[in-house]
This record gives C-alpha cells, sequence and structure tokens, in this order.
C-alpha cells in the first residue's frame, strides 16, 4: 500500500507541475503574455534579418460567440528615419494539425489586416487596444500566423509584399473568448 500512495503522489505532482508547464506555454504561444510588451531585441534582430521594416511582439486571437476570430497584434516601427503611413499585415489560420483552413464566408485561406498609422520611428503599436474584429470565420482555426507585410510611409515609399513568415512572434492560438 505505501508503494502505491508514493507513486500515485508523483503522478500526481508531476501531473500538476505538467499541466503548469502546458499552460505556461500555450499562453506564451497565444501570444497573451508579450501583446502587453514591446518586441525583444530578438524580435527586432529577426525582423531586420527579414528586411521588415515592422517588429513583431505578439498576435493574439479570439473566437468569439458566433464563431468570428478577433486578431491583435503588437508591433514597433524599427525604421529609423521614416514614419508608418499605413502597415498592412496578411494573415493566415490553421487547424490543429497545421493545414490551412479557408473562411466558411469568404472561402479564403487568409485576410489582410490594415493599421493606419502615422507610427513614428521606435514608437510600438499596443494590440491589446487596437485590433481587427471578426476577420475569419472558421470553426476548426486554431491558429494564426502573420505571412506577409505591406508598409507605406507617409513620404510615398512603399514595401510591398515583405515575406516575413516565421519572424519571432507572428503566430498565436486561437483562443476562446
Amino acid at each position: 500500500m505505501r508503494i502505491n500512495k508514493c507513486l500515485l503522489s508523483g503522478i500526481i505532482i508531476f501531473a500538476l507541475n505538467g499541466c503548469a508547464q502546458i499552460a505556461a506555454d500555450m499562453e506564451a504561444l497565444s501570444g497573451l503574455s508579450a501583446l502587453s510588451s514591446s518586441p525583444s531585441e530578438a524580435e527586432v534582430e529577426s525582423a531586420k534579418t527579414l528586411n521588415s521594416p515592422i517588429a513583431i511582439s505578439a498576435i493574439n486571437a479570439e473566437r468569439n460567440f458566433a464563431n468570428g476570430i478577433d486578431v491583435s497584434i503588437t508591433y514597433k516601427n524599427i525604421d529609423e528615419s521614416r514614419i508608418v503611413k499605413y502597415a498592412t499585415f496578411k494573415v493566415i489560420f490553421k487547424n490543429r494539425v497545421n493545414d490551412l483552413v479557408f473562411g466558411e464566408i469568404s472561402g479564403k485561406s487568409h485576410t489582410y489586416l490594415q493599421a493606419t498609422g502615422p507610427f513614428k520611428p521606435n514608437e510600438v503599436i499596443w494590440g491589446g487596444y487596437n485590433g481587427w474584429s471578426n476577420v475569419f470565420y472558421h470553426t476548426n482555426a486554431s491558429q494564426v500566423e502573420i505571412v506577409s507585410l505591406s508598409v507605406e510611409f507617409m513620404n510615398g515609399d512603399e514595401l510591398k509584399d515583405i515575406n516575413i513568415r516565421g519572424i519571432q512572434g507572428g503566430i498565436g492560438i486561437i483562443s476562446q473568448k
């Protein structure tokens, strides 16, 4: 009987600690913990490596009661000399086995999220206060990923369809509201 109690105690402790770690991992992946944080140095370097004038701290998505998905992104203008007029993020949606899903209304696998500036150099745009509502509808969508970015600057310069697939901070889990 003593062995069974010890074994059971070990399983319970492992389960509790394991669940806590899983919960922390899910929060980090969902973007909830980073949504209120400015992009880190690693996230800025990731953006520079991809030639992006925007560094991303987090993308967070929540499904509402009607299956509409609301998205928030926290990002920073890392261009040292130009003011961003518009930033347009192309986002895709995937299911739990990492396959693309297509919108139940739009029939498309992606949507575009446009933010209107002006965003000065080194200005952080906080996702918790700015976001997009009902941008995608799909029952099985469980992830959102930023795959490209277009930026128009106040001086008229434009950068179109910058491939930022894999940028740090660019993937989030879709949670329930």
